[in-house]
């Protein structure tokens, strides 16, 4: 096997102590100008190659999934007999977080590749500015726990203004927008409706190639306090690597895995659209901010819990090189991810990224610790980061969580709320159970007739959502065999309820706890 391509992440030409630069927010992206101009110019040009060149835009997000062949000389012709996610991805289990990790490298890689090309020819009087714009140029990241919306410039406008080489400013159709496949090669998927559309499309508005994205619908469904207290529940009370990794069902905190936090934002931006179809998913520009951001989540999980790391796990589903049923662990390749010509990278090769020699990039996250602060500095500061960002106030009292499937406690994290009890409710489900992404929604009190009203209704809770892949019959067991959870106290307060002592509040679900399950596609279930 001889790989025409290496992943090598973007290179960074300081000293190897020095400060690698940050991958930016999106939001501070779109602020500095010089960066801006040059991605969405990268990324433009990255689209129009042709879609058989390994390093084409269309090859890439193939990685993830469809076309199900092979890439960069990585694997058989074929995968692996009994494999029924046909892809190179790893999901549902514990290399999830580390899989996508080298993904993103290679990226990164060809925008600030293409940044640097394109900097070079700007006008003299703006090319050095531009050319030391590209050198610090990163892959940036959507933090939806902070901003469950993405600006306009992400899923709104149609054109995009920038500062051009020539020095004048130009407009340019999005490509933070959509992908356009070449030469009808959307019909190759295996799936409908993803086989029926020109470009990739979020929340389309009909199964037909008729279809739009509707941009309303991320709005009208987002619920940025409920994934921001999800995100600071997993950062903060997960502390196992196999908890903390992948989506299956397992016991410990009332906390979600970081792969469910991923999956419900996959569909909520999705839907019917690429983003909520696992093998379709690598073609919507949306997917690299999104896993960029999971990936600076998993650093900063990283810098909590210092000792622990990938654990020995299963590959249930296998994938294009992973027979399924396979051991992996720590040493496993991450295929295709080729490091050198003759090896892969592995979870261990990419434990230590963030401003090290491994990779050319940081968060700002990290921006006030020093290069030589211990672990447990790291700790304490990132922690306070944490706090900051996604926390309601001081979090050190430990209380117990009611789980309403069982009745069972557990001991996590609590606000500055002086009631012991934190409610969640634990929604357990086979995503492939309707061969489509869907939604369960959780309601405290009456739940609207119409579900163009569930969203925003004062009576909505949140939602969990179920990322399926289409093309396939099923990627798990035949069982629920996936949970999440749903934080109810702010519902539960907010519905006027004295007190969260559990005589009280158990009598009071029994009468007004709802759920409903909408699918991504027309057809809507109902059960309460």
């Amino acid at each position: 096997m001889t790989p025409s391509v290496l992943i090598t992440g973007a290179p960074f030409t300081g000293a190897e102590n020095a400060r690698r630069p940050n991958r930016l927010e999106i939001n501070d992206l779109i602020r500095d100008e010089t960066q801006f101009s040059l991605y969405i110019q990268a990324l433009q040009n990255i689209f129009n190659r042709p879609e058989s060149l390994v390093d084409s835009y269309y090859a890439v997000g193939g990685i993830h999934g469809f076309p199900y062949e092979e890439w960069n000389d990585s694997g058989d012709t074929r995968p692996p007999r009994g494999t029924s996610a046909m892809g190179y991805c790893a999901h549902r289990n514990v290399l999830f977080p580390t899989w996508h990790r080298p993904y993103i490298f290679f990226f990164e890689q060809l925008i600030q590749a293409e940044a640097a090309r394109i900097a070079n020819m700007y006008t003299p009087s703006l090319r050095s500015r531009f050319q030391n714009g590209a050198r610090v140029l990163r892959q940036p990241f959507w933090d939806w726990a902070l901003n469950i919306v993405p600006p306009e410039e992400v899923y709104l406008r149609e054109s995009l203004t920038y500062l051009a080489p020539n020095g004048t400013r130009a407009t340019m159709p999005n490509p933070f927008r959509r992908y356009a496949f070449k030469n009808n090669s959307y019909r190759r998927f295996p799936s409908s409706p993803v086989n029926q559309y020109r470009t990739t499309l979020r929340q389309p508005t009909t199964n037909s190639s008729s279809a739009v994205d509707n941009t309303s619908s991320l709005r009208r469904q987002a619920n940025g306090n409920a994934i921001r207290n999800r995100v600071f529940n997993t950062l903060k009370n997960i502390h196992s690597w196999n908890q903390f990794s992948n989506a299956r069902t397992q016991s410990g905190p009332a906390a979600d895995s970081i792969e469910t936090l991923h999956d419900d934002i996959h569909v909520l931006v999705g839907g019917a659209g690429h983003m909520g179809d696992i093998a379709a998913a690598g073609f919507d520009p949306i997917f690299y901010l999104h896993h960029c951001n999971v990936d600076r989540l998993i650093s900063l999980w990283q810098a909590l819990n210092n000792g622990v790391w990938v654990t020995q796990g299963v590959s249930q589903s296998g994938t294009w090189t992973i027979p399924a049923g396979s051991t992996v662990g720590a040493g496993s390749d991450l295929t295709p991810f080729w490091r050198t010509n003759t090896t892969y990278w592995t979870s261990n090769d990419v434990r230590n990224t963030v401003y090290t020699a491994v990779s050319g990039y940081s968060y700002p996250d990290f921006n006030n610790i020093s290069m030589t602060a211990s672990a447990a500095q790291t700790q304490s500061a990132i922690s306070a980061r944490i706090d900051r960002l996604y926390g309601q106030g001081p979090r050190s009292r430990s209380v117990q969580s009611r789980n309403l499937l069982n009745g069972s406690n557990n001991s996590i994290s609590n606000g500055s709320n002086p009631d012991p009890w934190v409610w969640q409710a634990r929604v357990a489900f086979n995503p492939q159970e309707y061969g489509t992404s869907f939604e369960v929604l959780v309601f405290i009190g009456e739940v609207p007739l119409e579900s163009d009203d569930w969203y925003g209704h004062e009576t909505y809770v949140g939602a969990r959502y179920a990322w399926a892949n289409r093309s396939v019959q099923s990627l798990v067991s035949p069982s629920r065999d996936l949970s999440g959870f749903i934080p109810l106290n702010d519902a539960l307060l907010s519905q006027g309820i004295e007190s969260l002592d559990p005589d009280s509040v158990t009598s009071y679900l029994d009468l007004a706890l709802s759920w409903r399950i909408q699918t991504a596609s027309v057809n809507l279930f109902f059960w309460t």
